[in-house]
């Protein structure tokens, strides 16, 4: 089976959800990729909770515990971004 489109005309109001829908997940991919860039490389608990899209708790009691690698320096603790990447790439199927 083969489907050939010539051509689509996405001003016609059918396709309006459509692009509406592709709008705002541009527009969200958009603004993850200008908060991930914004971040620090060592970032704080609550940052590198958002870096890695949970809550804090949720990285705290269960990710930490699993083994995400944190820093504590005089009481200061810090998470590099590169263990958070490394961590989610350890639990990839």
């Amino acid at each position: 089976m083969q489907l050939k489109i010539e051509s689509i005309e996405l001003a016609d109001p059918a396709f309006q959800p459509i692009v509406q829908k592709l709008s705002n997940a541009i527009q969200e991919s958009k603004k993850l990729i200008f908060e991930r860039e914004e971040l620090p490389r060592y970032m704080t608990k609550k940052q590198a909770s958002s870096y890695m899209n949970v809550s804090y708790n949720t990285m705290m009691q269960k990710y930490v515990p699993q083994g995400l690698k944190i820093i504590v320096i005089d009481g200061v603790t810090r998470i590099d971004q590169k263990d958070c990447d490394d961590f989610m790439k350890e639990f990839k199927k």
